[in-house]
C-alpha cells in the first residue's frame, strides 16, 4: 500500500508516487498546489472521481430532480473540446454540470478564441467553471497545446483538465 511507512515495499511504492507525482508535474509546468489524480482504473476513472471531489456525479434517476433544485450559479460549467473520448464528454453530459462544447478553428485546434468568448461571457458569470480537453485526439493525431489552454482557463477563473489517455 503507498501512504505508509509501515514495511519496505509501502514505504518504496509511496516514494515512487511522490516521483511519479512530480515528474508529471515539471512535465506539465504544475506547481506544487497544483492536484494530481492517480486512479488506477484509467482516465474514465479519474473522470469520474473528479466529479466525485466537485460534487456534481450522482445517479441518473437523481439527476432532473437535483437539477431542478440548484440554482445557476451553483451549476458548474464545464467546456470540452471538440475531439473528446467518450469517458470525457459523456460523463460530463450525464453530471450536474452545464456542457459547453467548444469547436475547431481553422487549423483544426481547439478554438480559443470561442473558448475566450465563453469564459467571458455573462451567462457564466459567477459559476464555478472548469475546462476538460484531451491533450491528443486519438483519431487525428492532433496535440492540443495544453499550457495555452491552461493558462486561458486560469486567467479565467477556471480548473483546467486533461485526458492523456492514448
Amino acid at each position: 500500500n503507498t501512504h505508509t511507512d509501515d514495511s519496505f515495499v509501502g514505504h518504496r511504492t509511496t516514494k515512487m508516487v511522490q516521483e511519479a507525482t512530480q515528474y508529471i508535474k515539471d512535465c506539465m509546468g504544475g506547481a506544487a498546489d497544483d492536484a494530481l489524480l492517480f486512479c488506477g482504473s484509467g482516465t474514465t476513472a479519474a473522470i469520474k472521481r473528479l466529479q466525485e471531489v466537485m460534487g456534481i456525479a450522482l445517479p441518473s434517476t437523481m439527476r432532473s430532480r437535483v437539477l431542478g433544485m440548484l440554482r445557476p450559479e451553483e451549476r458548474w460549467v464545464v467546456f470540452v473540446g471538440p475531439y473528446e473520448h467518450h469517458s470525457n464528454l459523456l460523463s460530463w453530459r450525464q453530471s450536474l454540470a452545464e456542457v459547453v462544447e467548444i469547436g475547431v478553428d481553422g487549423e483544426g485546434m481547439v478554438d480559443m478564441v470561442a473558448l475566450r468568448r465563453e469564459l467571458k461571457s455573462a451567462k457564466y458569470a459567477n459559476r464555478p467553471l472548469l475546462g476538460s480537453f484531451s491533450a491528443c485526439s486519438n483519431v487525428t493525431g492532433i496535440y492540443t497545446d495544453t499550457r495555452a489552454l491552461a493558462r486561458l482557463l486560469h486567467g479565467h477563473g477556471a480548473f483546467a483538465c486533461f485526458d492523456f489517455a492514448a
